[in-house]
């Protein structure tokens, strides 16, 4: 790859901070700096909006979740619904399924946790009753999660942590950069005390790879963390099932051409992060930081509007 000193002139230009107000930049010193901090007020309208599915939308479609009973799948379910039995309750008086469905609503009754462990040995992780656990969630409870890493390796370290998340009706987004090898304990920890905040988290393929990584980039350091007990709505399997068909590729460049409509400025690949952290750290330029975070930065409000697309989707009484 050939450097371009003209393409880091764009990361300064006034249009690319039209809807993205960068309102936080700060060093972190312990002995010489180590990490770089960015904050970002995102304005971006009636695009993020949609609220979360509440919970009455949740249980009158778990209702009529016939795939919940074992030994049901879709072309059962279709039959009951021919036979004009539109809901669980239907069969509650069914000498064959009764003790199913009371157990089922046993298990609702009982709670989040509950219904997890059925929806893990019934449903695979796309399915949108799996996605609509979202309704047992605030919309400040989620963290968006997304990391810029050296290579896929978790014996590598991590470049970026990019974190979004709602506040006061606003959209805002952290990024922590470590400024070498050392800083990466300093990203982890500060991400550390920012989860201790949030409840789970929304991620594109960040159950296969950012979540393990940074799980493993903890213990590298001896670093305690609960990771585990955070929910992942993971898009990636769920986009893959709503929009099935209509795109052969499911990267989430992709995915903002031809789902959402979002058209990035300006943006490096996720196989330049490493060729501009290299240039950094030879040359100690700051600005060889900014595309990385732009970077991080759109892959973060990426994951945000996908999020509220499925919602628009799936979500429809």
């Amino acid at each position: 790859m050939d450097f371009d000193s003209d393409f880091l002139k764009k990361f300064h230009n006034p249009e690319n901070k039209k809807n993205h107000t960068e309102q936080n930049k700060k060093n972190i010193d312990t002995d010489k700096n180590k990490m770089l901090i960015n904050e970002f007020n995102i304005d971006l309208g009636e695009h993020l909006l949609h609220p979360l599915p509440d919970k009455d939308y949740f249980i009158s479609c778990y209702k009529k979740c016939f795939e919940l009973i074992y030994g049901v799948r879709e072309k059962k379910a279709k039959k009951f619904n021919e036979q004009n039995i539109k809901s669980l309750e239907d069969l509650s008086n069914d000498i064959k399924y009764s003790g199913f469905v009371k157990n089922l609503f046993k298990i609702l009754d009982d709670g989040f946790h509950e219904i997890k462990k059925i929806f893990g040995r019934r449903f695979s992780s796309s399915h949108k009753m799996a996605f609509l656990l979202l309704s047992f969630f605030k919309k400040e409870d989620l963290l968006f999660l997304d990391i810029e890493t050296m290579t896929l390796f978790p014996e590598t370290q991590i470049i970026t942590i990019g974190c979004g998340f709602f506040q006061n009706n606003n959209f805002k987004t952290i990024h922590l950069t470590a400024l070498n090898e050392e800083g990466e304990y300093e990203i982890l920890n500060e991400f550390k005390k920012l989860l201790e905040t949030k409840k789970a988290f929304v991620t594109f393929n960040g159950k296969s790879f950012d979540v393990p990584f940074i799980d493993m980039r903890m213990s590298y350091y001896n670093i305690e963390n609960n990771l585990n007990i955070y929910h992942n709505f993971d898009l990636l399997f769920f986009t893959k099932k709503a929009f099935k068909g209509l795109q052969k590729s499911f990267t989430l460049k992709e995915i903002d051409k031809n789902i959402l409509k979002k058209y990035r400025k300006n943006d490096i690949s996720g196989d330049d992060v490493f060729y501009y952290y290299n240039k950094y750290k030879i040359t100690k330029n700051m600005n060889f930081l900014k595309p990385i975070i732009n970077h991080n930065k759109e892959d973060i409000l990426s994951i945000a509007l996908l999020l509220h697309k499925l919602i628009s989707v799936w979500c429809k009484n």
